[in-house]
């Protein structure tokens, strides 16, 4: 059982915060989530790369330049307001996101010695500590994808949690199917590999919002709103947890025009968790890995 007797817990993740991100974007997507109590955890790119990532405004992709989050000072201004009102909570995402200029999917930590990993997730940890004034606690790695140095620097460096449903190894592909397979609604645990411990917890994404956008399109006769629905009331059912992975960007298409449907989906869902009422505890991700250690939710403690 969660907080208050709740039998869910629900929380938002949107994922690349940068220096590139609009503020009027951001609010525009977040305001249905924000007024029916809907706290965020905003996974921030330190010093955001300018690749030909999607996640890059277009006149600005490929110039192969780093971009700090602190020199969007609207953005740090808007974000720290409502880190201090307890609206959200800053995650670290990487450090710059990804290394390679044109080949925007490999995870920026991918072939890097335990070392090199560790320098990276401190550098980023570190600059949003010193942007934000606040400690952070929790990691999601980019492009989703994790490796073994990288588990083992985030363990070594006190993080309470982290994010991540693929390994960047070939040889560990048959783990991305565990997370993206038939199994994608059964929300489940993940401890340290191969331990009892319950730090760092790891959080599985439970539904990626632009993917459910493009179903929705292109997959005729799908009702992914339904879906989704279904997925939370099996949760629920477990009282277990879900989370839900929006991009802000994303909502608009090539950071212009807004997607009427990626809009209309993310609020049918958040109308569909706000009516449950009190079986949902509304919560960030570092919320939810604070009550596992603490051995509610499902995760006795070890």
């Amino acid at each position: 059982m969660w907080p208050s007797g709740a039998k869910l817990a629900f929380a938002i993740r949107d994922d690349d915060i940068s220096y590139f991100t609009s503020t009027e974007m951001f609010k525009r997507v977040h305001r249905p989530a924000l007024s029916k109590g809907f706290p965020l955890s905003c996974a921030v790119i330190p010093e955001h790369r300018s690749s030909n990532n999607p996640n890059v405004p277009p006149k600005m992709r490929a110039l192969d330049s780093r971009f700090p989050v602190s020199e969007n000072e609207m953005l740090v201004d808007l974000l720290k307001e409502m880190l201090h009102s307890g609206r959200l909570e800053i995650v670290q995402h990487g450090l710059a996101h990804n290394e390679d200029r044109v080949e925007f999917t490999r995870s920026e930590f991918e072939g890097l010695t335990l070392d090199e990993t560790k320098a990276r997730v401190r550098r980023g940890r570190e600059v949003l500590r010193r942007v934000f004034g606040c400690q952070i606690a929790t990691f999601v790695a980019p492009q989703e994808r994790l490796t073994r140095p990288l588990l083992r620097a985030l363990s070594e460096e006190g993080f309470a949690c982290y994010c991540g449903s693929a390994f960047s190894s070939p040889a560990e592909h048959r783990l991305r199917l565990l997370a993206h397979g038939d199994d994608l609604w059964r929300l489940r645990w993940r401890l340290k590999e191969g331990g009892l411990r319950t730090r760092p917890v790891h959080l599985i994404p439970s539904f990626d919002l632009y993917s459910g956008h493009l179903s929705r399109l292109f997959k005729a006769g799908r009702d992914v709103v339904k879906d989704v629905r279904q997925g939370i009331l099996e949760a629920l059912k477990r009282e277990s947890y879900f989370v839900v992975i929006t991009h802000s960007w994303n909502f608009y298409h090539e950071w212009d025009s807004i997607r009427p449907l990626m809009i209309d989906t993310y609020e049918s869902i958040l109308e569909f968790v706000d009516s449950l009422g009190g079986d949902v505890w509304k919560c960030r991700l570092s919320d939810v890995a604070r009550a596992a250690t603490e051995g509610v939710g499902g995760v006795p403690p070890s």
